[in-house]
């Protein structure tokens, strides 16, 4: 993951921009547009959070603190071997989620 992290940001590094707008984020028809804090913090990402402060991580979704802490009672991590099955870039709206895939990558056939 840490080689791929490196080689995806120097790949990209030509393309960084500042000064980004909610205009930038992908929004359907009718939607609200990204919020200014969203915003300064995709600009401020790859600074505070990539290169030496990357820590590869699982993001697996949104739940309330205590059905989190009676799954991990219930059905405890240690062990499990998580294989990713694609690799995607998609276009982020609001709150950095991905609305989006703009390119896909299987990684398993």
């Amino acid at each position: 993951m840490r080689a791929l992290h490196d080689s995806v940001l120097r790949a990209l590094a030509p393309l960084a921009a500042t000064d980004g707008s909610a205009a930038a984020f992908f929004t359907l028809p009718g939607e609200p547009p990204a919020n200014a804090a969203t915003v300064a913090y995709v600009e401020g990402f790859v600074l505070a959070h990539a290169g030496e402060h990357y820590t590869p991580h699982l993001s697996a979704g949104v739940a309330r603190e205590a059905d989190v802490r009676r799954l991990a009672r219930d059905h405890p991590l240690a062990g499990v071997r998580v294989t990713p099955v694609a690799v995607a870039v998609a276009h982020l709206g609001d709150l950095g989620t991905a609305r989006q895939v703009l390119r896909r990558w299987p990684l398993l056939d």
